[in-house]
């Protein structure tokens, strides 16, 4: 509960901080801002963990997943969603906070910054605790076979999802990088 009272008063503090505050920096960079970490970069960079239990449910025709397998698979992807609603309301805010500061041409301290992609880093990774044993319970329900065919289709979205957070990473929209500087 404090950290999302935290987290709370810190997009509120940036969004906050006056106009003012962003004539005061120096140069393209920045005063304080860490080699190689422009002001431009953007602040989430890492894709969003690819929930396993949706892949499969998507290719059931493919896996061919018999009824009783796919109301199971349907429930265990409820409890997933619901644990990782939360975390993804967090991901967007900061995905928020990023746009309004780019779209007033508003740069945020570096402090913020570095608070602002440790949050966003620990919430990419309890998306991911929350998914990694709901996939384990999903692969439980599937033949050798399956699991097997599962695996191809959960690479190809893994694929895709890092595809498209470098090219928003890129293209400064949609889910960009937290904190790494793009290639």
């Amino acid at each position: 509960m404090n950290s999302i009272r935290l987290t709370a008063r810190v997009l509120i503090a940036t969004l906050l901080i006056p106009v003012a505050l962003a004539a005061q920096v120096k140069g393209r960079m920045g005063a304080g801002r860490e080699f190689g970490q422009s002001a431009d970069d953007p602040l989430v960079s890492e894709p969003r963990p690819v929930n396993d239990v949706s892949v499969l449910i998507q290719h059931r025709q493919q896996l061919a997943l018999s009824d009783s397998q796919f109301l199971q698979l349907v429930s265990i992807r409820r409890s997933v969603d619901s644990a990782n609603f939360p975390l993804e309301r967090r991901l967007d805010s900061l995905l928020h906070v990023e746009r309004d500061a780019s779209s007033t041409f508003r740069r945020l301290p570096a402090d913020t910054l570095r608070h602002l992609r440790d949050i966003a880093r620990s919430t990419l990774d309890a998306l991911a605790a929350n998914i990694r044993p709901a996939t384990e319970r999903a692969h439980s329900l599937l033949s050798d076979r399956q699991v097997d065919m599962a695996a191809t289709f959960e690479q190809q979205a893994r694929e895709m999802a890092e595809q498209e957070a470098h090219d928003a990473g890129r293209s400064k929209s949609g889910i960009a990088n937290f904190g790494r500087p793009p290639n």
